[in-house]
């Protein structure tokens, strides 16, 4: 069933596609198997390139899933458009910066000794990925690794996800019954 996805592009002389999806099963059958089919989607997925040089998209890209990384990598293709206006310092470890965006101005405050950050643009509380301003400070500082409080589990590839492992039992109503009153117990 999977194999039609990738070969979508492909013409198949007005077959349709059950048939299609038919022989083409029984085509892979011979040659494909759960461990070719992992090993095909690890390949897969660590071909994506990199756009730019910046150190934090090579780290998303090993921890995040791919639509998550394909988000990151726009962030970082918007660095590009970020001018620093002025730099302030608000107290002893703490930098402000004022970033020209295409849009508008934006305030990114920056703590030198951790490397905890904010900005007002507010991306990352809202999607759950570092903004294109906050990329642009931590360039600024040569910073090479992305805290870790930027990395969300939520859009990691290697956690263990709980919903993949939920049984229920559907066919049996008395099951399903006891089933939904333990969990409330």
């Amino acid at each position: 069933m999977w194999v039609t996805a990738y070969m979508r592009h492909l013409f198949w002389v007005g077959m349709k596609t059950t048939q299609r999806s038919e022989s083409i099963h029984s085509f892979f059958d011979n040659y494909v198997n759960k461990t070719t089919q992992r090993s095909i989607c690890k390949l897969l997925e660590y071909t994506r390139t990199l756009l730019t040089a910046f150190p934090f998209e090579a780290q998303f890209r090993d921890v995040y899933t791919d639509p998550k990384f394909k988000e990151v990598q726009l962030q970082c293709s918007r660095v590009l458009y970020v001018t620093p206006l002025e730099k302030r310092v608000v107290c002893d470890n703490v930098v402000e910066h004022l970033l020209e965006d295409i849009r508008r101005t934006y305030c990114v405050w920056f703590d030198t000794v951790s490397h905890d950050s904010g900005c007002d643009f507010k991306h990352f509380e809202c999607y759950g990925i570092m903004c294109h301003h906050l990329i642009k400070v931590y360039y600024m500082y040569k910073v090479e690794h992305v805290p870790s409080k930027f990395i969300l589990q939520r859009w990691r590839k290697d956690i263990q996800r709980k919903h993949i492992v939920v049984k229920v039992a559907y066919h049996d109503l008395s099951k399903t019954a006891r089933l939904s009153l333990n969990a409330f117990a």
